[in-house]
Protein backbone atom coordinates (compact mmCIF):
# COMPACT_ATOMS: atom_id res chain seq x y z
CA UNK A 1 0.00 0.00 0.00
CA UNK A 2 1.49 3.19 -0.89
CA UNK A 3 0.13 6.98 -0.45
CA UNK A 4 1.27 10.54 0.17
CA UNK A 5 1.03 11.94 3.79
CA UNK A 6 -2.67 12.67 4.38
CA UNK A 7 -3.99 10.97 0.95
CA UNK A 8 -6.14 7.68 1.89
CA UNK A 9 -4.68 4.62 -0.30
CA UNK A 10 -5.57 3.80 -3.34
CA UNK A 11 -6.38 -0.04 -2.88
CA UNK A 12 -5.26 -2.07 -0.53
CA UNK A 13 -4.74 -6.07 -1.16
CA UNK A 14 -5.02 -8.30 1.54
CA UNK A 15 -3.73 -12.26 1.15
CA UNK A 16 -2.52 -14.57 3.69
CA UNK A 17 1.12 -15.38 2.38
CA UNK A 18 2.57 -13.46 4.71
CA UNK A 19 0.40 -14.52 7.98
CA UNK A 20 0.87 -17.32 9.71
CA UNK A 21 -1.97 -19.47 8.81
CA UNK A 22 -2.06 -21.65 12.39
CA UNK A 23 -2.77 -18.69 14.15
CA UNK A 24 -6.27 -18.09 14.12
CA UNK A 25 -6.18 -14.79 15.59
CA UNK A 26 -5.23 -13.56 12.32
CA UNK A 27 -8.47 -13.55 10.85
CA UNK A 28 -10.44 -11.83 14.28
CA UNK A 29 -8.00 -9.21 12.94
CA UNK A 30 -8.13 -9.15 9.64
CA UNK A 31 -11.81 -9.67 8.23
CA UNK A 32 -12.82 -6.72 10.40
CA UNK A 33 -9.71 -4.89 8.84
CA UNK A 34 -10.88 -5.51 5.32
CA UNK A 35 -14.53 -4.76 6.28
CA UNK A 36 -13.71 -1.40 7.81
CA UNK A 37 -11.37 -0.38 5.03
CA UNK A 38 -14.32 -1.35 2.84
CA UNK A 39 -16.92 0.68 4.95
CA UNK A 40 -14.77 3.56 4.36
CA UNK A 41 -14.34 3.57 0.75
CA UNK A 42 -11.14 2.34 0.58
CA UNK A 43 -11.04 -0.35 -2.36
CA UNK A 44 -10.21 -3.73 -0.64
CA UNK A 45 -9.21 -6.86 -2.74
CA UNK A 46 -9.02 -9.81 -0.43
CA UNK A 47 -7.97 -13.50 -1.57
CA UNK A 48 -6.98 -17.01 -0.55
CA UNK A 49 -5.73 -19.99 -2.10
CA UNK A 50 -8.12 -22.68 -3.86
CA UNK A 51 -7.30 -25.39 -1.20
CA UNK A 52 -6.83 -23.24 1.65
CA UNK A 53 -8.10 -25.06 5.27
CA UNK A 54 -8.42 -21.27 6.46
CA UNK A 55 -12.30 -19.70 5.55
CA UNK A 56 -10.43 -15.95 5.17
CA UNK A 57 -12.90 -14.80 2.07
CA UNK A 58 -16.09 -16.83 3.02
CA UNK A 59 -15.93 -14.35 6.54
CA UNK A 60 -15.13 -11.56 3.90
CA UNK A 61 -17.81 -12.61 1.65
CA UNK A 62 -20.66 -13.13 4.16
CA UNK A 63 -20.80 -9.05 5.25
CA UNK A 64 -20.93 -8.60 1.63
CA UNK A 65 -19.22 -7.47 -1.02
CA UNK A 66 -19.87 -3.82 -1.45
CA UNK A 67 -15.71 -2.13 -1.95
CA UNK A 68 -14.39 -4.87 -2.10
CA UNK A 69 -12.87 -8.06 -4.66
CA UNK A 70 -12.40 -11.46 -3.07
CA UNK A 71 -10.88 -14.63 -4.90
CA UNK A 72 -11.14 -17.74 -3.64
CA UNK A 73 -8.60 -19.35 -5.37
CA UNK A 74 -5.52 -16.73 -6.22
CA UNK A 75 -3.53 -19.12 -6.76
CA UNK A 76 -4.67 -20.65 -10.03
CA UNK A 77 -4.28 -18.31 -13.08
CA UNK A 78 -7.99 -17.79 -13.18
CA UNK A 79 -7.68 -16.25 -9.96
CA UNK A 80 -4.88 -14.06 -10.32
CA UNK A 81 -6.73 -12.75 -13.60
CA UNK A 82 -10.45 -12.33 -11.43
CA UNK A 83 -8.11 -10.12 -8.97
CA UNK A 84 -6.50 -7.98 -11.69
CA UNK A 85 -9.69 -7.19 -13.70
CA UNK A 86 -12.47 -6.73 -10.23
CA UNK A 87 -9.99 -4.22 -9.04
CA UNK A 88 -10.27 -2.44 -12.34
CA UNK A 89 -14.04 -3.07 -12.47
CA UNK A 90 -14.03 -2.03 -8.35
CA UNK A 91 -11.77 1.13 -9.28
CA UNK A 92 -14.25 2.65 -12.22
CA UNK A 93 -17.43 1.82 -11.29
CA UNK A 94 -16.99 1.16 -7.35
CA UNK A 95 -18.57 -2.37 -7.65
CA UNK A 96 -16.82 -5.11 -6.09
CA UNK A 97 -17.62 -8.64 -6.52
CA UNK A 98 -16.67 -12.47 -5.57
CA UNK A 99 -14.66 -14.91 -7.80
CA UNK A 100 -13.29 -17.66 -7.69
CA UNK A 101 -15.21 -21.39 -8.19
CA UNK A 102 -16.44 -22.02 -4.54
CA UNK A 103 -20.38 -21.09 -2.92
CA UNK A 104 -21.46 -17.92 -3.89
CA UNK A 105 -18.51 -16.97 -6.56
CA UNK A 106 -18.69 -15.75 -10.38
CA UNK A 107 -15.49 -17.11 -12.13
CA UNK A 108 -14.18 -13.76 -13.57
CA UNK A 109 -15.43 -9.82 -13.83
CA UNK A 110 -17.36 -8.71 -16.67
CA UNK A 111 -14.30 -7.87 -19.05
CA UNK A 112 -13.68 -3.99 -19.08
Amino acid sequence: MSCQMGEPPVRLDVTGTAIDMSDQDWLAETVPLVQRLAGLGVPVGAGESLLTDYPFVSLVRADGTDGTVTVDDLDQVMGGAALVLGLEDLLTSGTGGAYGVKDGAEPLPPAP
